[in-house]
């Protein structure tokens, strides 16, 4: 596990005490914090190209790591079963 951290750490561009912070955190928190670093590239590379920048979502964030653990835990098929019913729940602005 601690080799897949370092490695996604790298491919991130993740300073060693980002990734120091992160492996300190719960997984649900881990699991935002590469969300947002993530979010944080990609909207590098639109301010570039001169499009929209996209916002955080913790609503997102939670629906979307929730639906990973149960199929994780095989208590839902793997895929995008009940997308529609997912994309429901949420509040959009």
């Amino acid at each position: 596990m601690a080799k897949s951290l370092l490695f996604l750490a790298s491919t991130l561009a993740i300073t060693k005490a980002q990734f120091d912070v992160i492996c300190g955190a719960t997984t649900t928190t881990l699991s935002a914090e590469i969300g947002m670093h993530c979010l944080s590239l990609t909207n590098k590379y639109r301010a570039e190209a001169g499009v929209p920048l996209l916002k955080w979502s913790q609503e997102i964030h939670d629906l979307a790591y929730q639906h990973s653990m149960d199929m994780a835990d095989v208590s839902e098929s793997f895929g995008h079963a009940n997308y529609q019913t997912r994309l429901e729940s949420i509040a959009f602005d």
